[in-house]
């Protein structure tokens, strides 16, 4: 089983669908997809610097953001279905259908996630792919150069990713993959030979 966590930001990219379609024709190898909040996630983040409501709600409000972004994908993809919760993924994967993973607040609250702006989707891709015991976590990111090398620290650090990522990642002992938007025909030609191997 592999997890993808898919950048929001792809939806202001041309590399949206070129992502999904990739992932849609390894549907057979037990994809699931993190949808991150994009645009949704950042209204929530407006809305909350004009109303003042507490980081609770905006948590809440950005999970279900990310529901939103999903829905988007399932949409413009081929093979994918939207589940809310973990529970319902492994139904779907063995339909041999791409999982788009849609979080259950409830879930999380009994994972005791904390509900602030620390935790994205970033963290809460490497607490599913540990709650799933996943092969492989994979973040797609929009970050402004391809290759990145850096560690996830580093990148924690630099605000790449969210500060509770590593967290969460590391005693999972998953190997994390991080590839730019941009790199698509690379990942799918890195999966195919850890497939042939």
């Amino acid at each position: 089983m592999h997890v993808i966590k898919l950048g929001g930001s792809l939806a202001n990219t041309a590399y949206l669908v070129d992502w999904l379609e990739v992932l849609s024709a390894r549907a057979n190898e037990g994809m699931v997809i993190v949808p991150g909040g994009g645009g949704f996630a950042d209204e929530v983040r407006r809305s909350q610097e004009e109303w003042k409501f507490d980081d609770r709600a905006a948590h809440r409000m950005a999970l279900l953001a990310m529901h939103q972004y999903g829905l988007m994908n399932e949409s413009l993809g081929t093979n994918l279905q939207a589940v809310v919760g973990a529970k319902a993924i492994p139904g779907v994967l063995t339909r041999k259908r791409v999982a788009v993973w849609l979080p259950d607040i409830a879930e999380l609250d009994r994972a005791a996630i904390a509900s602030d702006w620390t935790v994205t989707s970033d963290a809460l891709s490497a607490w599913l792919a540990g709650h799933l015991r996943a092969e492989q976590l994979t973040l797609v990111k929009s970050w402004p150069q391809s290759g990145i090398l850096a560690r996830p620290e580093d990148l924690a650090r630099q605000g790449v990713l969210d500060s509770a990522l590593v967290d969460i990642w590391k005693p999972t002992g998953i190997p994390l993959k991080i590839f730019h938007c941009t790199e698509w025909r690379k990942f799918a030609e890195e999966f195919d030979h850890q497939l042939a191997v």
